[in-house]
């Protein structure tokens, strides 16, 4: 039955038995000689650079809107439902985690994703339009069919209102579409969102 992990097993000890011996070497050369930098031989002037850090302003996003799903037998209007994480990392770019739930109520269907990704920011003003891209995992269902599951790619084009405050609000028109094939073709969304990140 264990079989099987014996050579991870040995992989694995071999790998901290590594890790010891170089260590305790480590320890000796650092008490013999200081030929080279070492732990502990750190400059107050690198100990500031190493933290000296842009703080990030976080955001989490709660938001609603019309959406369309293509490749799951599904014309009538569905339903977004969306949340995130977004953090601002420099004045024109915020990376982020979003899950965009789309459902189709009356077909039954549904396109649900997981992604990571960064939005572009076109100005630094208090209105601001942005192109982002996102790339993730999702789960697609059509009436007829079981869910098909695997990764997924998007784009987005939006407008961030209210930029400089501590909460915003964004329009988010978004197209995703799940990278596998399903009867010939690829499920996917499209998706116009209006989100509160606060």
């Amino acid at each position: 039955m264990f079989k099987p992990l014996l050579p991870l097993v040995c992989i694995w000890i071999v790998f901290i038995g590594a890790a010891a011996f170089l260590q305790a070497e480590g320890v000796r050369d650092s008490t013999s000689s200081h030929e080279g930098p070492a732990v502990g031989d750190i400059s107050n002037k690198e100990e500031t650079q190493i933290a000296r850090r842009i703080t990030a302003k976080k955001y989490m996003a709660l938001g609603l809107g019309p959406a369309g799903l293509w490749g799951v037998s599904s014309n009538r209007v569905a339903y977004l439902f969306h949340y995130a994480h977004y953090w601002e990392v420099a004045p024109w770019a915020a990376i982020k985690f979003k899950s965009d739930n789309v459902f189709n109520f009356s077909a039954p269907a549904f396109f649900l994703a997981a992604t990571i990704g960064s939005n572009f920011y076109l100005t630094r003003t208090n209105i601001s339009p942005f192109l982002g891209f996102d790339f993730g995992l999702a789960l697609a269902k059509k009436p007829d069919f079981d869910a098909a599951f695997g990764f997924a790619a998007g784009g987005s084009a939006g407008i961030a209102f209210f930029r400089t405050s501590s909460a915003q609000l964004m329009l988010d028109l978004n197209v995703q579409t799940l990278l596998r094939t399903v009867d010939a073709g690829n499920p996917g969304k499209y998706s116009l969102g209006i989100s509160v990140l606060f």
